[in-house]
């Protein structure tokens, strides 16, 4: 067998590898697409520039930094309803 067919061979094997392996794979991310205003961008930029991170990264980080905030927010009123009614127990007796 020649080099150049064994070379051919080897490619598609390659590729008929890549191809099972990658449709088996779970993907862990979905890619989407979000118009900014370009002041936006350019602070989003120049923040995760700062920070050795991708645009990509830092608008990540803030999602889920809002949604962490959200959840804390939520648990701190959870915590003042909680002390208001012990109070309310503790005033009646």
């Amino acid at each position: 067998m020649s080099f150049d067919i064994k070379k051919q061979q080897s490619a598609t094997m390659s590729r008929i590898i890549a191809r099972m392996t990658d449709s088996k794979k779970p993907k862990e991310t979905h890619q989407t697409s979000v118009r900014l205003p370009h002041p936006l961008h350019a602070e989003l930029k120049a923040v995760a520039e700062s920070k050795g991170w991708s645009i990509n990264d830092e608008i990540n980080f803030r999602l889920r930094a809002f949604a962490l905030h959200e959840q804390m927010l939520a648990v701190a009123s959870d915590v003042t309803d909680i002390k208001s009614m012990v109070r309310r127990i503790a005033d009646s007796k």
